[in-house]
């Protein structure tokens, strides 16, 4: 490599890196095994920018709840989001996210000659003990309002246990591992198939959320008819 070499890793070899803040010019010249012939080529090396990225403001939302990812991008002519988890697009600017559990996105833009930048977001799933509902009466008469003792709410990704107990400490109805608003699995007022009387029932639950934790609850429900 001659003339210009500011910036060239080696010299005498055909394949050298080069760095440099500035476009520049790099000439080679190549030889015969006899330094009977030589050859001169020029290469020119331009200085791009980076694509500016900032992939948007980490966002705290309840367990299937949607959000549109919304960063600011400029100089770049394509982009990608990974890992593409959750998202209705990869290569939209905008996507849409419904997550399941808590996630960081990153997205990777790419402007007209290759250069990349890249930026990341997270995405927090909020579970608060407080986002379950827990009914304290119902009424299982068959006419369709508020007949089971269903267990509701958000940001839940399973209910572990659910247990009914009579006022002597029989457990009269139990379920474990179902899903959160699973009316066809909630408690429909009956044991072994069999009506039981108006009075207080106590319940004991166990819920999971998506990122893992674990709340418990117990009281007291009234069956009415």
């Amino acid at each position: 490599w001659i003339n210009n070499t500011t910036g060239i890793s080696d010299i005498n070899v055909p394949d050298p890196s080069a760095l440099t803040k500035s476009p520049a010019t790099y000439t080679v010249v190549g030889y015969d095994n006899y330094n009977c012939f030589t050859d001169t080529a020029g290469v020119v090396v331009n200085i791009s920018k980076l694509p500016v990225v900032n992939a948007g403001k980490d966002t705290q939302l309840i367990s299937g709840a949607s959000v549109t990812l919304s960063p600011t991008v400029t100089g770049a002519t394509s982009w990608n989001w990974s890992p593409a988890d959750y998202l209705n697009c990869t290569s939209c600017l905008t996507p849409v996210s419904k997550p399941r559990i808590s996630i960081t996105y990153t997205l990777t833009a790419y402007n007209a000659e290759g250069c990349k930048a890249k930026d990341e977001v997270s995405l927090h799933l909020a579970c608060k003990e407080s986002m379950v509902y827990i009914p304290n009466a119902f009424s299982p008469n068959h006419d369709n309002v508020n007949d089971r003792f269903n267990i509701a709410g958000s940001g839940i990704k399973k209910i572990i246990s659910i247990i009914v107990y009579n006022r002597w400490g029989k457990a009269v109805f139990e379920k474990q591992n179902i899903n959160i608003n699973d009316v066809k699995n909630s408690w429909d007022g009956t044991s072994s198939g069999e009506p039981l009387p108006v009075g207080v029932y106590v319940y004991m639950i166990q819920t999971e959320c998506e990122g893992g934790e674990v709340f418990k609850y117990s009281g007291s429900v009234l069956l009415l008819r």
